[in-house]
Formats: structure tokens, C-alpha cells, sequence
């Protein structure tokens, strides 16, 4: 125990003698670690762990407006299939 008391006395000794030196070397940690982060959590949230909805493509997330016999206070929105989107899509193209 005594010699990390020795090691962290003299960390503290040489960070007080070069504050330039051990300010650089921090903010270096510090952006390597925050880049680091960013990518990975990038990466498990569109990689490893995609959106349940877009993972199965038949139950594909989308908002229909319903307003067949609705008054305009009355509308409702449902979730649409894939099916029911890939129709919509071909009917806007022709």
C-alpha cells in the first residue's frame, strides 16, 4: 500500500511540475473515451440491437390517418403494415 501511496505522491508531483503536459494528456483521454463511446453506442443501438418494429419487416411501424366517417376533432391514427404500405407506395408511382 505504500508504494501506490509512493506512485500517486509522485503523479500529483509531476502533474503541479507540468500542468501543460498533464492537461493535454487528460483532455487526449478524455476525447479518446467520449469518441469511444459514441461509436460503440452508435453501433449496439443500430447494429446489434435495431428498432423491434423495423427488425420483422411485415409489422413495419407507420401511422395511417383514418378519417372515413370522422368529423375533424374525431381523427384517429393506427399503425400500418408493410403490406399496406408497399401498396401505397405502388399507387402513388403509377
Amino acid at each position: 500500500m505504500t508504494s501506490f501511496r509512493q506512485d500517486l505522491q509522485y503523479a500529483l508531483q509531476m502533474i503541479r511540475k507540468t500542468p501543460g503536459y498533464a492537461a493535454i494528456a487528460i483532455l487526449t483521454l478524455a476525447l479518446g473515451i467520449g469518441a469511444n463511446t459514441t461509436i460503440f453506442s452508435w453501433i449496439n443501438a443500430s447494429l446489434l440491437n435495431p428498432v423491434p418494429g423495423l427488425a420483422r419487416r411485415a409489422t413495419f411501424p407507420s401511422l395511417k390517418l383514418e378519417k372515413e366517417g370522422w368529423t375533424r376533432h374525431q381523427t384517429r391514427y393506427r399503425a400500418a403494415t408493410f403490406e399496406e404500405r408497399t401498396r401505397w407506395r405502388e399507387a402513388r408511382a403509377r
